[in-house]
């Protein structure tokens, strides 16, 4: 029985590989699929979570997005220091208009994933959505700094750009 068990959770944990892989290749509801079957099996922890998180809060159903808020806050719940989970925490509570409560975990996130230029990002959207534009403005910097090819990097050149300009 024991070996039954732990096979069931090596077959959990490996639907979270298999998300993660059907992400990567544009597959975002099978994606979701994966990890809300890895969560039922009791596999997948925060990295689930936090991972079908970013999958709710990329939907703009306001219902998707309260759901994403939740999940992520049960990855923080599990792995605290995890910047990952901190980062889409944030981007969460920025995405349903509370910036506030966003900018102490996006500054957070963005210490521990320096070389992010996603986390970077959020916190400057953050950091002007706040009237900060200084500050908004360094984090673009930074983040635009960092090696080429992230999704957000035309839009944070955008934002860069306008910045710039009278405030």
């Amino acid at each position: 029985m024991r070996g039954v068990r732990e096979r069931g959770a090596r077959d959990a944990a490996h639907l979270v590989d298999l998300g993660m892989a059907l992400e990567r290749v544009g597959e975002p509801a099978q994606a979701e699929a994966c990890y809300r079957e890895a969560l039922a099996r009791g596999a997948g922890g925060a990295v689930a979570l936090n991972n079908l998180a970013w999958l709710l809060l990329a939907d703009p159903s306001p219902e998707r997005r309260a759901e994403g808020l939740e999940r992520a806050r049960e990855a923080v719940r599990l792995a605290p220091g995890a910047a990952e989970a901190l980062d889409t925490l944030g981007w969460a509570h920025h995405l349903l208009g509370r910036s506030h409560e966003a900018l102490p975990l996006l500054e957070r996130a963005s210490a521990r994933l320096f070389g992010q230029p996603t986390v970077r990002f959020h916190l400057a959207v953050v950091l002007e959505a706040l009237g900060r534009r200084d500050a908004a403005r360094a984090a673009l910097e930074v983040a635009l700094r960092l090696p080429p090819g992230w999704p957000e990097e035309a839009e944070a050149r955008e934002r860069l750009a306008a910045l710039a300009g009278p405030g």
